[in-house]
């Protein structure tokens, strides 16, 4: 059995700990073993992680340096095959020196975004960590090509591209569901504009008040729900409310039953100001929504008809009201090519990951 240690998890349900979670649920476990690194006292879904038989390892703070370093050698040290690291960008190196502390460890990097936002100290760091990275990883991965080129700088066309997966199963109509979670949420025949993600300045959720402000203007009855937690939760709800509005958004939090609500919606909208390959837009297309995507996440999550790339510059909002509102599909659901799908089939990125450990490792009894 291959046992591998993935270090990434934060302390907020996002694109890494989904994609973590799916994976965790489609491997081999006759074949493969899975625990995780968290970063501090918890971590979100942990429950979920234990009930597939992995463990999750919390760390100190990383504000101590030395502990933070004794930790992860001491955890690699326990007899994992691969330690598979998880970044958004190379501005913390630490964990890819430390598994070449552990002899014989093999180490995967996993490029899952594109850019970090404002400011000039983590494009810095990251510019300077690639190297790092590069050397000191013997497998490199990456959710898309633009995440690729954004973690690995000039080796960019060494990592293999492994979509990120899910269950597309999951994901299929259902009226009586969509029904259900309506009469819940008080809904009636608006129209729901749904938007799931963390709260962080990258996901631009404010832009959507915007958006919803332009469809009633237009006299189409319509709210937006939010499904997620974060550092920006506050401060879009204050767009909200300072445009008058606050009483059509609905804000849920974090939830685990996404696809449920997925139902409820008529439109998924993503107006990131950068993502790697949001697994959320891959979801939206699975459950037959038209899926609104910021022109600045990147194309390769268009697979299907149902997939819209749209601005989002300041007078942008009237155009993805008058998408919203033209939508041939309200009430009732385009059916996904789910062919075109399949790249993303959990079970399909699942073998892909099984390949990379057996070609670093080998079969292990």
């Amino acid at each position: 059995m291959i046992r591998v240690l993935h270090i990434g998890l934060s302390h907020q349900f996002g694109g890494i700990e989904s994609f973590l979670l799916n994976l965790d649920r489609a491997i081999d476990r006759s074949e493969f073993h899975f625990d995780y690194v968290a970063y501090g006292s918890t971590a979100p879904r942990e429950d979920e992680f234990a009930v597939l038989g992995s463990t999750v390892h919390h760390l100190s703070n990383r504000r101590n340096p030395f502990a933070y370093v004794r930790e992860l050698i001491g955890l690699m040290g326990r007899g994992y095959d691969v330690v598979h690291v998880h970044k958004n960008s190379a501005a913390d190196v630490v964990p890819f020196m430390c598994a070449r502390c552990v002899p014989g460890l093999k180490v995967v990097a996993h490029a899952h975004n594109t850019s970090s936002g404002a400011g000039r100290v983590v494009p810095a760091l990251n510019t300077l960590g690639r190297n790092v990275v590069v050397r000191c990883s013997d497998s490199l991965l990456a959710c898309s090509a633009v995440a690729a080129r954004w973690l690995y700088g000039a080796e960019a066309d060494c990592a293999a591209l492994i979509p990120n997966g899910i269950d597309i199963s999951a994901y299929a109509f259902d009226s009586a569901a969509r029904e259900r979670v309506r009469a819940e949420l008080g809904v009636g025949d608006e129209i729901i504009v749904g938007c799931v993600g963390r709260f962080r300045k990258e996901k631009n959720q404010s832009f959507l008040a915007g958006v919803l402000g332009e469809l009633l203007a237009g006299g189409v009855p319509a709210r937006v729900l939010f499904l997620g937690d974060g550092t920006e939760l506050e401060a879009t709800k204050r767009a909200f409310e300072e445009a008058g509005l606050g009483d059509w958004a609905i804000f849920l939090g974090s939830v685990r039953n996404v696809a449920d609500y997925m139902q409820a919606m008529d439109v998924l909208a993503m107006p990131s100001l950068f993502e790697g390959l949001p697994l959320t837009a891959v979801e939206g297309q699975a459950a037959g929504l038209p899926v609104l995507l910021s022109d600045k996440i990147t194309d390769e999550v268009c697979l299907t008809e149902l997939a819209f790339r749209l601005p989002v510059t300041d007078d942008a909002a009237a155009k993805w009201a008058e998408c919203i509102a033209n939508n041939p599909y309200r009430g009732s659901r385009n059916v996904a090519d789910i062919k075109a799908l399949e790249p993303f089939d959990a079970r399909n990125t699942a073998t892909k990951v099984q390949r990379v450990y057996t070609e670093l490792v080998g079969h292990r009894a």
